[in-house]
């Protein structure tokens, strides 16, 4: 029992470690739980089915958040984003933001195109 209180773990390949389908630190122990921001689930008054409610699945902001990511990357030299801002004036303008930064960065030999 000491070892497991004064022991070190080196661990490597962190990516794999927390992965929640390849870790094996993640032991099914309890009530299987849903990944936060995966998938969100509404259901529809208005739509009935024979076994009551109909449910709507729609996408998670856990598998949108990497392409807003890649947006602000990719804005600079595109223009262009995956997702509709049009109606968020702090999106353009954080957009905006960025690609002066970016621009700023090329100006002064710090980033290469």
């Amino acid at each position: 029992l000491k070892l497991f209180e004064k022991g070190v773990v080196v661990l490597d390949e962190v990516d794999v470690l927390l992965h929640p389908l390849r870790s094996k630190l993640h032991w099914p122990i309890g009530t299987r739980l849903p990944l936060d921001f995966t998938q969100a689930t509404t259901s529809l008054s208005s739509v009935s089915t024979p076994g009551g409610a109909a449910l709507r699945k729609t996408t998670g902001m856990r598998w949108r958040i990497p392409f807003h990511i890649l947006d602000a990357i990719f804005y600079p030299s595109t223009g262009r984003c995956t997702a509709d801002w049009s109606a968020s004036r702090t999106a353009l303008n954080t957009l905006q933001q960025i690609k002066t930064v970016i621009e700023d960065g090329y100006r002064e030999q710090k980033l290469q195109r």
